[in-house]
């Protein structure tokens, strides 16, 4: 498995560092970091056969270059910085998606008017659609470290920044499904299958709640950054 991570992440670093030799102003900055070295090296030079005013203007195009670059860079790192956040917030909220589809799923499942299992095949699918749901958010957890299209890694974030490891709790979810998938042969009451999601609905509520508030504290982050002058 883990050469297969690692086979995985050096195909995908090899893929973005082609993209990005592919972006013209890439080039264009490489070509100016080269000129502005050139005009530093021929002005040195200039100044040292004595050639003062050619040295001058050589320096002046040497500085002129570099201001450039410098600008190009900030205005980069600010776009770079922008389109990082709106990764993020974009992440979340299909997380957030997925999480209120669950919630809604479980409230219905408390709300359900039956004090034991009773061998019907409707019951049966939404128990169940139930379990389901909790362990899709898991697995887009899970699945989202090789998204390739994000520009970090879905697991670390949540483990990170939301204090959830989906990897930690996959035994919990399998464990979930199943007991949700013997519950025909079982028949638990509505206490049982209640207490079969203890763990699990904490924790996604958990996570919600962290959820919650990376996107609030996200739109704060953009909202200042497009306010900013640089």
């Amino acid at each position: 498995m883990d050469k297969y991570i690692i086979k995985k992440f050096l195909k995908s670093a090899k893929r973005k560092l082609l993209l990005y030799v592919s972006y013209p102003h890439l080039w264009i900055a490489l070509i100016i970091t080269a000129l502005f070295i050139i005009a530093l090296l021929v002005s040195v030079y200039l100044n040292n056969i004595g050639e003062a005013f050619w040295s001058s203007i050589c320096a002046n195009i040497f500085a002129g270059l570099i201001t450039g670059l410098i600008i190009c860079l900030v205005s980069g790192i600010k776009q770079g910085c922008t389109s990082n956040l709106k990764s993020q917030k974009a992440y979340l909220e299909e997380l957030k998606s997925k999480l209120s589809e669950y919630i809604q799923f479980y409230s219905e499942l408390l709300h359900k008017n039956f004090t034991k299992y009773d061998d019907t095949t409707e019951l049966f699918d939404f128990i169940y659609d139930v379990g389901s749901r909790a362990n899709w958010v898991n697995s887009f957890i899970m699945q989202s470290t090789f998204n390739e299209l994000l520009p970090f890694d879905g697991y670390e974030y949540c483990k990170k920044k939301l204090s959830y490891d989906a990897e930690s709790l996959a035994e919990e979810f399998e464990t979930l499904h199943d007991k949700l998938y013997n519950v025909d042969i079982e028949c638990p009451t509505k206490k049982e299958i209640i207490e079969y999601f203890s763990t699990v609905d904490h924790e996604l509520k958990k996570l919600n709640g962290a959820v919650c508030s990376a996107i609030k504290e996200l739109d704060v982050k953009l909202e200042t950054l497009g306010r900013t002058i640089l």
